[in-house]
C-alpha cells in the first residue's frame, strides 16, 4: 500500500472512505465533481505556465494560451479520468456551476486574476520541478506518495513545494497550519529525502477562491512551513493507518469503520456513495 495525504485525509472523514479509496471497489461508478473539474482546469493553465519557465526561465505568463489550457483540460475531464485514464459515468453539476459555460468562466476569472494580479512565483526562484511525483521509502510511514504541483528553488537554495488549491469559499485562518492538514507535513518530509541536498525546505498552500455571484476570484499564499515534530507526528499517523488497514481489512476481511454521521457523507461530497452501505444503503 502506497500512502498517499489523500487516504489521509479520507480516512479523517471515514475510514471505510479511505478503505474503498485504496481497493477501488468494482461498483464504484466513476463520478466527476465539477467543483473539482473547474480546478482541474486552473491546475492545466498554471501547469503550462511553469513548464515554460523551465524551459525559459524568464518567460512571462501568456494568459490567453494559459485559459485554452485550462478549458481543454476540463472538458477532457467530463469524459475522462486525468488520473487514472478510466471513463466518466456520471458528472455531479451544482447550482453554483450549472454548464460548461459558467465553468469555463470560472476557470477564465481565476487565471486572470492570477496573472494580471501577478501572483505567479517571483523569477528569482527557479522552477525546478511542475506536477512532480515520487514514491518515498519513509522508515516510519512506509510506502508514501510525494506530490507537489510546484517545485522551486529560492534564491538561498532552500526548496519549496507549493500546491495550487482551489477553494469555494476563503479558507479558515489557521487551515494551512501544519497541525490542521495532511499534506504539508507528509510532504515536506518526504521532501527531505528526495532532496538531502537542500539547505532548507518551505511549503506553500497558493489558494485561489472561485468566484460567486457577487465577487471575482481572490488569491491568497499560506505558508505552512511544518517543524520535525509535525513531520514525526504525519508518519506516524500513516504508519498508524497502514496497521489498522493491514491487520483489520487486510488479514481479517473486515470493512474499517464508516463515519454516516459525517457531513461529507452525501453524493456530492463522496465518491462511493451510491455502492457504501452507510450511504445510499441507509436511505432505502
Amino acid at each position: 500500500m502506497r500512502m498517499t495525504q489523500s487516504v489521509l485525509g479520507a480516512a479523517d472523514t471515514c475510514q471505510l472512505r479511505a478503505q474503498y479509496t485504496l481497493d477501488r471497489p468494482d461498483w464504484v461508478v466513476k463520478t466527476a465533481g465539477i467543483s473539482p473539474l473547474v480546478g482541474t482546469g486552473y491546475h492545466a493553465g498554471l501547469e503550462l505556465y511553469y513548464r515554460e519557465r523551465m524551459e525559459d526561465p524568464g518567460a512571462l505568463p501568456e494568459l490567453p494560451w494559459m485559459i485554452e489550457a485550462g478549458r481543454n483540460a476540463f472538458d477532457s475531464g467530463l469524459v475522462m479520468d486525468a488520473y487514472d485514464s478510466t471513463p466518466i459515468e456520471k458528472v455531479l453539476w451544482s447550482d453554483k456551476i450549472p454548464d460548461v459555460e459558467t465553468a469555463h468562466k470560472m476557470i477564465e476569472a481565476c487565471l486572470t486574476e492570477y496573472v494580471e494580479g501577478k501572483h505567479y512565483w517571483p523569477h528569482d526562484l527557479t522552477v525546478h520541478g511542475v506536477e512532480f511525483n515520487a514514491t518515498v521509502q519513509d522508515p516510519i510511514a512506509g510506502e508514501a506518495k510525494l506530490g507537489a504541483d510546484l517545485l522551486l528553488i529560492d534564491p538561498n537554495g532552500w526548496l519549496v513545494l507549493v500546491d495550487h488549491k482551489t477553494a469555494g469559499r476563503t479558507w479558515d485562518s489557521g487551515k494551512h497550519h501544519p497541525r490542521k492538514n495532511n499534506q504539508a507535513a507528509l510532504y515536506q518530509r518526504l521532501a527531505r529525502q528526495v532532496f538531502p541536498e537542500a539547505p532548507g525546505y518551505r511549503f506553500v498552500f497558493d489558494v485561489m477562491t472561485l468566484p460567486s455571484a457577487r465577487k471575482g476570484p481572490s488569491f491568497e499564499r499560506r505558508i505552512s512551513d511544518p517543524e520535525p515534530i509535525h513531520e514525526e507526528a504525519i508518519a506516524k499517523k500513516a504508519a498508524s493507518f497502514r496497521v489498522v488497514y493491514e491487520t483489520v481489512h487486510e488479514k481479517m476481511g473486515l470493512d474499517l469503520p464508516a463515519n454516516p454521521a459525517s457531513t461529507l457523507c452525501n453524493e456530492k461530497w463522496c465518491d462511493f456513495w451510491h455502492g457504501c452501505p452507510y450511504g445510499a444503503g441507509l436511505d432505502t
